[in-house]
């Protein structure tokens, strides 16, 4: 199915936060910083582009700026989170926002924990958002009831490095994938959501000696990755076997993004981001 893509980005492409119940949330955060993002529901033409937030970014003073984007059961609404990290040697404290679309504008969440380096890359999984975090954490968002917590890695990874950690959701359960020498990916799952204890070895993505990167995992549990030359490949955790797609990679692989997708009519009620008023 070939959609439509409206939208004008300042850099080269927007880059896909995340996508929840068929809203795609997007950002235009790749090389030029910005806070453009867009929700948008590509199949039945809908989109709502955010507001500008209330806290500016500034570099003298932040360190890095994150978003988050998921869905609460329990309000029913989607929500976006904006973190702000101060520099080690400033004297700002960490900055936090979140977008309600019930409401329809930016408000600060109060904060007076501290806030470590969050990679920007995201992991919605039972109804929170997660990070990999400097100091080899997790940093986990309950979109209800809007909260922060930490959630320890397993003991295997707590000396791992940084880059060499994904945070994903596999099977609807939050995993950790581990690059090793020379190429292979080791993933550890938490079997049990929120329990530390419960984080096992699942297996490992053999890399046969070809260079390749993970890109996506699919609800069967195979694992999707990419090859030099933007080949797709399915590695099957079942079989240890690599199944080649037929598809390659179009431009730049910054600009791919590859996710289960489930349509919906969110956003039915708005038209080019203006809410319409039920009347009765």
């Amino acid at each position: 199915m070939k959609i439509d893509f409206p939208f004008v980005s300042v850099n080269q492409f927007f880059r896909i936060l995340g996508c929840v119940n068929g809203l795609v949330c997007l950002i235009d955060d790749i090389g030029r910083r910005t806070d453009h993002v867009i929700l948008w529901n590509p199949v039945i033409r809908r989109s709502l582009t955010l507001p500008n937030p209330n806290i500016a970014l500034d570099y003298s003073v932040h360190r890095t700026v994150v978003y988050g984007f998921g869905y609460g059961g329990f309000s029913n609404d989607y929500k976006i989170v904006r973190f702000l990290s101060p520099r080690r040697n400033s004297r700002g404290k960490p900055l936090v926002e979140i977008f309600r679309l019930s409401r329809g504008f930016w408000e600060n969440l109060d904060w007076s924990g501290s806030l470590p380096f969050l990679d920007s890359r995201q992991a919605y999984v039972s109804g929170a958002i997660h990070w990999l975090a400097e100091g080899n954490l997790i940093m986990a968002f309950d979109v209800d009831p809007e909260v922060l917590r930490e959630v320890k890695l397993p003991n295997a990874l707590q000396n791992s490095p940084f880059e060499c950690l994904i945070v994903a959701a596999w099977c609807k359960l939050l995993c950790v994938f581990e690059s090793q020498y020379p190429g292979d990916f080791c993933l550890w799952v938490m079997e049990d959501c929120g329990m530390e204890r419960t984080w096992t070895r699942r297996f490992v993505v053999k890399s046969f000696g070809i260079p390749r990167w993970i890109r996506s995992l699919r609800k069967n549990g195979e694992v999707i990755l990419v090859e030099n030359d933007n080949r797709l490949v399915s590695f099957d955790p079942k079989t240890n076997q690599v199944r080649y797609s037929g598809i390659q990679v179009q431009g730049s692989l910054r600009a791919f993004h590859m996710k289960s997708y489930m349509e919906s009519l969110v956003l039915l009620d708005r038209v080019d981001g203006v809410t319409i008023l039920q009347t009765n």
